[in-house]
């Protein structure tokens, strides 16, 4: 993310969740390690708001490697097909919007099935088979205490 955005964004968050709220960043890690991005990420994040809590969370490669992981949770949800299995490593899938279009009846459209699927997706299973996952879940746990 290039300097200054990431900042913006989060006096933005930090601005709309009023006086008491707290900001959680959610990024696709693309081809970068979460575990080495993420660190810089939220030490830049916290100097830009730094009265707020903020915790910082990265999708290894992209978002829709969660719903890989946890694939059959969504079975029949927005034209994903029926009796699907998780792939072994679900954050290793180069490419997973494309993994997910090729078992839809249909393409997949980020912005029309995303929000509907991260309803549905059971978030047990993706925290067991997606450290990535995981580690947004800790996040947000540790936001809300």
């Amino acid at each position: 993310m290039k300097q200054g955005e990431l900042e913006r964004y989060s006096r933005l968050a930090a601005h709309l969740g009023g006086d008491d709220g707290c900001v959680l960043v959610l990024l696709d890690a693309d081809e970068d390690c979460p575990a080495e991005l993420g660190p810089s990420l939220l030490e830049r994040a916290r100097a830009a708001v730094p009265d707020r809590r903020v915790e910082v969370a990265l999708a290894k490669r992209e978002y829709e490697a969660w719903f890989l992981a946890s694939i059959e949770s969504i079975c029949g949800t927005r034209r994903i097909l029926p009796g699907l299995s998780a792939p072994p490593d679900p954050e290793s899938v180069g490419g997973a919007k494309e993994w997910l279009g090729a078992r839809m009846s249909g393409s997949y459209r980020p912005t029309a099935d995303q929000a509907a699927l991260s309803a549905r997706f059971d978030m047990a299973l993706a925290r067991r088979r997606s450290p990535s996952f995981d580690k947004l879940w800790r996040a947000t746990q540790a936001l809300l205490r």
